[in-house]
C-alpha cells in the first residue's frame, strides 16, 4: 500500500451538513461520515476517523489555498498547456 505524504481532504456531499440542522436535531454527520469511511472515503469527524484510524493512518492534510487558491490551482495546472495536459501528454507518448 501506497501512501501520500501530503493529501487533499476529500469531501463528499453530506459530509457538511448545515449546522442549524444537526442542532435543529434534523441529523447528525456520524452516520454519513461512517458510511463514507465504510466506503474508504477519509472521514472528518474525529470520532469517526478514530474508529477507522486502522485504515486512514495520520498524514498532513491541505487544501487548495496551499496552491495558490483556485484561480492560481487552475491557471498552473489545468488551463490549456498546464501541468495536467503536461502529464497526460506524457502518458500518450508510445
Amino acid at each position: 500500500r501506497i501512501l501520500a505524504d501530503l493529501r487533499f481532504p476529500t469531501e463528499y456531499r453530506g459530509s457538511g451538513i448545515d449546522r442549524d440542522i444537526i442542532l435543529n436535531g434534523g441529523m447528525t454527520l456520524f452516520p454519513a461520515q461512517a458510511l463514507a469511511a465504510e466506503n474508504f472515503y477519509r472521514p472528518r469527524d474525529p470520532e469517526v476517523a478514530a474508529r477507522f484510524s486502522a485504515q486512514f493512518p495520520q498524514i498532513e492534510l491541505t487544501d487548495i489555498s496551499a496552491f495558490g487558491g483556485w484561480t492560481e490551482a487552475q491557471k498552473t495546472h489545468f488551463a490549456d498547456g498546464g501541468s495536467f495536459d503536461r502529464l497526460y501528454q506524457a502518458g500518450r507518448k508510445p
